[in-house]
């Protein structure tokens, strides 16, 4: 495996600004083949943990798990703000909101998810972010550099 980082742009709409890192890990393809890459990232947390955890931590052979890697490459990335990404946004975002069965949707549980969007929007300006950057869109734009960076075709 493969792993390492692709600086893109925080925000494309302010060329030259600051950039960030996104979290790569890649399985090159056992077999000569001209199949395009298998790509995979996760909406929280880290896919790359996920989808490759298991095969690092328990030093498994790619192909018994993922079979498709023998004619494909496989892919994965930690999008922007989660992961081993960087910056990574909120860790503790996702603790602070789950709710308490009992009391989901009491004023108290309410409040608390309130408090925990205050406390990481103002971590979030405190440190620079452009939280208006970390959607689908820049998503979407970071695998298309990602693509050609790795030198895939469209």
């Amino acid at each position: 495996m493969e792993c390492g980082r692709l600086v893109v742009p925080e925000s494309r709409a302010c060329p030259g600004g600051r950039t960030i890192r996104l979290a790569v890990g890649i399985l090159r393809r056992r077999e000569p083949s001209n199949n395009p890459p298998l790509v995979f990232f996760g909406t929280t947390g880290s896919a790359l943990r996920n989808a490759l955890g298991r095969l690092i931590e328990d030093r498994l052979d790619p192909d018994t798990i993922l079979p498709v890697t023998r004619s494909r490459d496989f892919v994965v990335f930690d999008l922007r703000g989660t992961g081993f990404s960087e910056p990574a946004l909120c860790r503790d975002f996702a603790d602070a909101v789950r709710p308490v069965e009992k009391d989901a949707g009491s004023a108290a549980a309410r409040e608390r998810r309130r408090a925990a969007v205050r406390r990481s929007v103002t971590q979030l300006r405190a440190q620079g972010i452009d939280r208006s950057a970390y959607n689908a869109v820049e998503s979407a734009a970071d695998l298309a550099d990602l693509r050609r960076a790795l030198g895939y075709s469209t």
